[in-house]
């Protein structure tokens, strides 16, 4: 069983990166150590693709609307695939936008709301 919910370090991705490589398949890393052979094979893609920047952790981040029409109108336009722009642009939420924009709705950069003092305050509080 994985570690779930929990981070992996590069290190530990190398790792299993390394055995990847080296001929073992992703399901006996599985089998074996207890990670989902599916994140194994993303982490070797990222790799590949990205180096070790394709490894660390991404924070969420805000994408001006035009680049988001553009990404859009790109893969409309039959010019590219959804997994061939998410690797291209490094972005993993490309098929949001293109499931709103063919839906009708503005693509729109969100603004981050800020929490006054960090928690929650019971209702019975107020």
């Amino acid at each position: 069983m994985g570690r779930k919910g929990s981070r992996y370090t590069i290190k530990e991705k190398l790792f299993y990166i390394g055995l990847v490589t080296q001929g073992m398949a992703p399901n006996a890393v599985q089998r074996k150590y207890g990670v989902e052979h599916s994140q194994v094979s993303r982490w070797v893609k990222c790799y590949g693709l990205q180096g070790i920047d394709g490894l660390r952790h991404r924070l969420m981040g805000k994408y001006p609307s035009e680049l988001k029409l553009k990404i859009v109108l790109e893969y409309l336009e039959g010019h590219s695939s959804y997994p061939r722009l998410c690797d291209k642009y490094n972005i993993p939420t490309i098929y949001q936008w293109i499931h709103q924009y063919t839906s009708g709705k503005q693509l729109t950069t969100r603004s981050v709301k800020q929490v006054k003092d960090g928690r929650k305050q019971p209702s019975w509080n107020v």
